[in-house]
């Protein structure tokens, strides 16, 4: 009779203390879906380059596309706009791709300014 009380007393205590492997898959699945629906975080910049920066490209369109060629992506909700009077590029992007453009920038400033 004792054997019997010690098992229906340990037993359920050692089902509780258990983790529930179904809940941590569904907690390690929320976790992921929350990451891959979480939006991107956006950062503005500016740049002051001349109008020749851009090599004949006259539409934001062309100057993204020239960006986006040098690996540069462009989520939903980023923007690029040119002021060719004020001599300023504006780039609405993630943190991480805005420090990719602070690198390109600086190496097509140098790149432009060498006879």
């Amino acid at each position: 009779m004792k054997t019997l009380l010690l098992v229906f007393i340990i037993i359920p205590a050692a089902f509780a203390m258990a983790q529930d492997p179904f809940s941590d898959a569904v907690n390690a699945a929320e976790q992921a879906k929350q990451a891959v629906t979480a939006p991107p975080k956006f950062a503005t910049r500016e740049y002051q380059v001349p109008p020749e920066f851009f090599g004949g490209a006259d539409t934001d369109a062309k100057r993204e596309q020239m960006f986006a060629n040098d690996g540069i992506q462009f989520p939903q909700g980023s923007s690029m706009h040119y002021d060719p009077v004020k001599k300023i590029l504006t780039i609405r992007d993630t943190e991480d791709e805005l420090v990719l453009v602070d690198k390109l920038v600086a190496i097509w400033t140098a790149a432009k300014a060498k006879p």
